[in-house]
């Protein structure tokens, strides 16, 4: 299945957007349907730590693991279960003179049914990418926010 990927870049500093992109608990205030999102082991986040969250269309918890975790650059996490598993989705960051490009891949696994409507999964996740990004830049490029 194709991977789908997204950028944009954000008025501030790459240190700021990875503060706040890489605390799993600020995910449900820009992914859409997300309703909670927390780390499940122990220790600070890193490559292995492990994440659930819970989204509001789907009544099971999806687990998930940091298969990268490299401070001001790149956070990857793998799905560990849902007819997902495998599936990863990566936030990169680019340092552009003092704002971030920050880049959003997801790269589907799907297998039986999921396959086959893989093309609506795929348009799906475009369109959610975009929105997460936007909502991220819209935060942190708020007045209000006290990330910096």
């Amino acid at each position: 299945m194709a991977k789908t990927e997204a950028s944009i870049v954000v008025d501030r500093p790459v240190e700021t957007v990875w503060k706040f992109i890489s605390d799993v608990s600020n995910a449900a205030k820009y992914e859409p349907n997300l309703i909670e999102a927390k780390q499940t082991s122990p220790g600070p986040a890193g490559v292995g730590s492990t994440f659930q969250s819970k989204r509001s269309k789907t009544p099971h918890i999806v687990s998930l693991r940091a298969a990268e975790y490299e401070p001001n650059k790149k956070l990857t996490l793998e799905f560990t279960n849902t007819p997902l598993s495998g599936s990863t989705e990566s936030l990169s960051l680019e340092n552009l003179d003092g704002k971030a490009r920050l880049t959003l891949t997801v790269e589907p696994k799907l297998s039986g049914f999921y396959r086959i409507i893989g093309p609506f999964i795929t348009s799906s996740f475009n369109r959610q990418s975009e929105t997460i990004l936007s909502n991220i830049k819209r935060i942190l490029e708020s007045e209000a926010h006290p990330v910096e």
